[in-house]
């Protein structure tokens, strides 16, 4: 499952996977958070967010 804030549709319930649900749309309403409880979620973002995006990722705690 993967909890959020900052998102239209809050995503609390779904389980998300590269081998089970494809596509969810939603839309940024400000800074957004996503917490998965599991590695392999796959996102596709605007290029302009790249930059913050490695550097919130780089600055998570490693899965374990």
């Amino acid at each position: 499952m993967v909890g959020s804030a900052g998102l239209r549709w809050p995503t609390g319930g779904l389980r998300f996977s590269p081998l089970c649900r494809i596509g969810t749309s939603n839309e940024a309403l400000g800074p957004v958070q996503l917490r998965p409880d599991r590695p392999g979620m796959l996102l596709l973002l605007p290029r302009e967010t790249l930059q913050g995006t490695v550097r919130a990722l780089t600055a998570a705690p490693r899965w374990t």
